[in-house]
């Protein structure tokens, strides 16, 4: 669980390790634009894999940009959790490195 710390720049992991804030939204932005392509994809494959009325290519083009829409709407109201477990877990792993590499 990622907490705000005392100052603004600084953001508390789990374990007490500090890591910038500016490097976490960075993270979160990165796992939500990477949950957003991987239900792009399960999106695609569901219309791929039944009988769709989309097969002319005008239609088909409007159908892949509305996917594309709503994948990033799903994503960013927090999606399938995926890309919140990813932040987790490179946030911490960052926070593992400073410990280990003697960062603050």
């Amino acid at each position: 669980m990622i907490s705000a710390g005392s100052s603004p720049t600084v953001v508390q992991s789990v374990g007490g390790r500090t890591v910038d804030a500016e490097q976490v939204k960075a993270i979160k932005t990165a796992c939500r634009e990477f949950e957003s392509i991987l239900i792009r994809r399960m999106i695609q494959q569901m219309r791929d894999n039944s009988i769709s009325p989309y097969r002319d290519q005008v239609t088909s083009n409007y159908v892949d940009l509305a996917d594309d829409q709503f994948s990033k709407m799903i994503a960013s109201q927090g999606g399938f959790g995926f890309g919140d477990a990813m932040a987790r877990q490179l946030v911490e792993q960052i926070g593992v490195a400073k410990r280990v590499n003697g960062s603050p």
